[in-house]
């Protein structure tokens, strides 16, 4: 598998903003607890499988991915 870093700096704003809706318009779906917990299992079983051949995630892979999340406009609200 081979890994890409994103460069948004360079990044359209028209198609930034395509994106960011595209993704915040989740929020506006009403989901069912079973589809909630199928789509966290997948991400948690996406995650432990890259865990399983690369390692675990360091803090600075966490910290771009964070980056990159904000930068689009997605995120989780605490």
């Amino acid at each position: 598998m081979t890994l890409y870093a994103i460069d948004l700096s360079q990044a359209d704003p028209d198609k930034m903003s395509a994106l960011r809706a595209s993704y915040t318009s989740w929020d506006l779906v009403e989901e069912s607890h079973e589809e909630r917990a199928r789509r966290l299992e997948e991400g948690l079983a996406a995650v432990a499988e890259y865990e399983a051949e690369y390692g675990a995630i360091t803090p600075e892979q966490e910290a771009w991915a964070d980056t990159v999340l904000d930068r689009l406009g997605i995120g989780v609200d605490t």
